[in-house]
């Protein structure tokens, strides 16, 4: 199957993501601010979704029925939910960030981490409440240095967090 058209041609598309179920391929179309989702199960176009400014899917972060969003351009994630594919919070961070994940193997554990790659708050990592859809905790691994891209291990038991400019690795 071919797909055409996204986001109106507003290229680049970068990144994609499959829902941890795997019903759906989301992926951010950046110059249109908006990710495309495609039904893997039936091969339909779900649609667009507003976003914020350049979105970057990453790896991706979803949590029970909702799918989580950062924006490249601006201090912002977008939680969307994945029945509707309407947005359901706007979270306010502290600058434009790359990359969000979440433990989904275990309903009981209800975070999402995410980075602030850019910007004066390139040190954050935050820990979002994924029942509320706001930001529980603010981390700062290596203070000034930016801190990028939280990554669970297997189980769930740790997520590593790497600096950049810090060249370290924290283990929370």
């Amino acid at each position: 199957n071919k797909y055409d058209n996204i986001g109106k041609n507003q290229s680049p598309m970068h990144d994609g993501y499959l829902t941890p179920d795997g019903k759906y391929f989301v992926i951010a179309v950046q110059g249109a601010n908006a990710v495309w989702v495609l039904n893997t199960t039936n091969w339909q176009t779900v649609g667009e979704v507003a976003t914020g400014k350049t979105p970057h899917t990453g790896p991706g972060a979803t949590w029970g029925n909702t799918t989580y969003v950062p924006a490249l351009e601006e201090g912002l994630i977008t939680a969307i939910n994945t029945d509707t594919w309407q947005p359901v919070a706007n979270i306010k961070t502290g600058g434009p960030g790359l990359f969000v994940r979440s433990y989904f193997d275990n309903p009981n554990y209800p975070y999402v981490w995410a980075d602030t790659a850019f910007g004066e708050h390139k040190d954050e990592i935050y820990v979002i409440d994924a029942r509320t859809n706001t930001i529980a905790k603010t981390l700062v691994p290596v203070k000034g240095k930016s801190s990028w891209h939280p990554e669970f291990t297997l189980d769930g038991s740790s997520v590593y967090v790497v600096s950049q400019e810090g060249n370290e690795v924290t283990v929370y």
